[in-house]
């Protein structure tokens, strides 16, 4: 089941699929998940609803909080096999995602409830992390080393129908790159500046 688990990382669960997949019922296999995620070793990020009247997807994502476990669980041992893996946008995305979590829960008090989710549509138009906890900031995660305009067209389409909107200065796409630009509305950042900079809490 945990590897199974590795497997969806950075996708929507399907508890049916799991199941199955386990050869468990669905209603253990819901509790597994249960208790893979009091225990800390997966969480599940809801989606956001820019309008309650669309079509969106209703399914949370899942991802684990260790990336490392990830790694194991998937069999990837080495910076090469994790290059050449299929899984590698995933292991990227989960990543950013799990470390930002962690950001707003290290800081105790001062930040321990976020308002974080996913954003999805029917047609495929995706936003990875839709973050409202204090300014709301929305983050497009793509382990490339190139950008492209596709990468940020839904971040901006989606920076509209947030209440209040979503600045330019508020809107970015996370890369696998080594430096920082900007280029349109979007701020285009590598990881390593991502998982250094401060979150909105106070304790900054």
């Amino acid at each position: 089941m945990l590897r199974l688990v590795a497997w969806t990382a950075g996708g929507l669960l399907n508890i049916t699929r799991l199941a199955q997949d386990a050869s468990v019922s669905s209603k253990t296999a819901r509790e597994w998940l249960s208790i893979l995620e009091s225990s800390y070793i997966i969480f599940l990020l809801p989606p956001y609803f820019a309008n309650i009247r669309k079509r969106l997807i209703k399914t949370p994502k899942l991802y684990l909080n260790d990336t490392g476990l990830l790694c194991h669980l998937l069999g990837i041992r080495s910076f090469e096999q994790l290059r050449d893996s299929p899984m590698r946008g995933a292991v990227f995305e989960n990543l950013i995602i799990a470390e930002s979590m962690k950001q707003y829960l290290n800081a105790g008090n001062a930040g321990a409830v976020s308002e974080t989710y996913f954003y999805r549509d029917p047609r495929g138009k995706e936003v990875d992390l839709v973050d409202l906890t204090n300014a709301p900031k929305l983050v497009e995660i793509k382990s490339s080393r190139t950008f492209r305009g596709a990468f940020s067209a839904t971040v901006n389409e989606l920076a509209s129908l947030v209440p209040g909107g979503v600045p330019k200065g508020r809107r970015y796409v996370v890369m696998r790159r080594d430096d920082d630009i900007v280029i349109g509305d979007v701020q285009v950042v590598s990881a390593e500046s991502w998982l250094l900079r401060c979150p909105d809490v106070s304790y900054c």
